[in-house]
């Protein structure tokens, strides 16, 4: 009977570990990593939209290009909309907030796409999975109130669209503050030194703490990094290649009011990768 469970539930199986193996990788892993790209392109654009569509149609199969558009759609649909909800929350939109709620998404949806599936074929009775699809071989038709869900779906997600575009140009973001950290080749050291630099757009005039990390360590800092509106404050540094750690060099700046929460992150591959 495992055997039989695992071969009638095996795109369910791949879904929950997908699911939790792209939620680690988005938040266990720097953000440096190449890894966390395709990881966040399956957690935000597939994984969600699979999930809802096994959960919302049990008993229906689906072409090639059926499956690809609700997978796709609702996908997109939920990332929009849990963007929007996120904003307005108290948790904010951030990596963690926006993983956690695609992942759950997801989860939650296999959960409700066994319970449905077990429902309408015990998987006791399944011999194997051409059993199982040859059951779910039903043609695909909607009844008035699933199309009535898709419409008003569609309706929100442009809604959504619409106005996260309209707000964006009505207001404007003019509290920017920007952190680099660049090559700048001097006579002599050609390769290691960088300038670190801080801009002030508009920004109320904060105190800044500047900490220049590798691999976890604290190399070199400024405590006191003074910027006030329309200027810029920079350092020239040459990087060492005995400094403790391994991996690239980090510039993390921190609120002088927020001394443990990082502000503004800029990192510098320097030497061997």
């Amino acid at each position: 009977m495992p055997r039989k469970f695992i071969r009638s539930y095996l795109d369910l199986l791949c879904l929950v570990a997908g699911t939790i193996l792209a939620m680690f990788i988005s938040l266990g892993l720097p953000e440096t990593s190449l890894v966390r790209v395709p990881s966040g392109l399956l957690l935000s654009l597939v994984l969600p939209g699979y999930g809802i569509t096994v959960a919302a149609f049990p008993g229906r199969s689906f072409s090639r290009g059926e499956r690809v558009l609700f997978t796709f759609g609702l996908s997109m649909a939920v990332a929009v909309l849990s963007g929007i909800a996120l904003n307005w929350s108290p948790w904010r939109l951030n990596t963690a907030s926006f993983t956690f709620f695609l992942g759950g998404v997801t989860l939650v949806a296999c959960v409700i796409a066994v319970l449905r599936r077990v429902r309408m074929v015990p998987w006791e009775q399944v011999a194997d999975l051409a059993a199982l699809e040859d059951n779910f071989s039903q043609p695909l038709r909607f009844s008035p109130l699933q199309w009535l869900t898709f419409g008003v779906a569609g309706i929100i997600a442009f809604i959504a669209l619409a106005t996260a575009v309209v707000e964006a140009k009505r207001n404007p973001a003019s509290d920017v503050l920007q952190l680099w950290m660049v090559p700048t080749p001097v006579e002599g050291n050609p390769k290691n030194t960088v300038r670190i630099g801080v801009r002030n757009f508009e920004y109320a005039n904060t105190d800044y703490h500047l900490q220049l990390m590798r691999g976890g360590y604290v190399v070199q800092e400024w405590s006191e990094v003074k910027v006030e509106q329309g200027n810029t404050w920079e350092v020239t540094v040459t990087l060492k290649s005995d400094w403790p750690g391994i991996g690239p060099v980090e510039a993390v700046l921190y609120q002088a009011e927020q001394p443990r929460e990082p502000f503004r992150k800029a990192t510098y591959w320097f030497g061997e990768r």
